[in-house]
């Protein structure tokens, strides 16, 4: 008996993960996001994306000043500011920099 509730236990987990791949897919075609999806987008909970809206440090929109909504490209963009480079661009931008500093002008 103990199996068998082990077995579904581990059939609930992976059909759940599943829906949550579905719904992460679904959000990829939605160009307006809520704010439960924008926490299933971002992986922030409610707290912290209400302590970001709040200090404007987020885009968002609240078109009736209570709901509010997220535009995915908007927050596509702001989740990719401030790239961190990798080690093998700055030593090309290394490499490159001591090629142009050779010729004195």
């Amino acid at each position: 008996m103990e199996k068998q509730i082990q077995e579904l236990l581990t059939v609930v987990l992976n059909l759940n993960t599943k829906v949550e791949n579905l719904e992460k897919i679904n959000l990829s075609t939605k160009s307006v996001l809520s704010l439960e999806e924008f926490c299933i987008y971002t992986g922030y909970s409610k707290s912290r994306t209400y302590k970001l809206t709040s200090a404007r440090l987020v885009p968002h929109s609240k078109p009736m000043d209570k709901s509010i909504f997220f535009s995915k490209e908007e927050i596509d963009q702001w989740l990719l500011q401030n790239p961190v480079k990798t080690i093998s661009a700055l030593k090309s931008e290394n490499k490159a920099s001591k090629k142009i500093s050779k010729f004195k002008f």
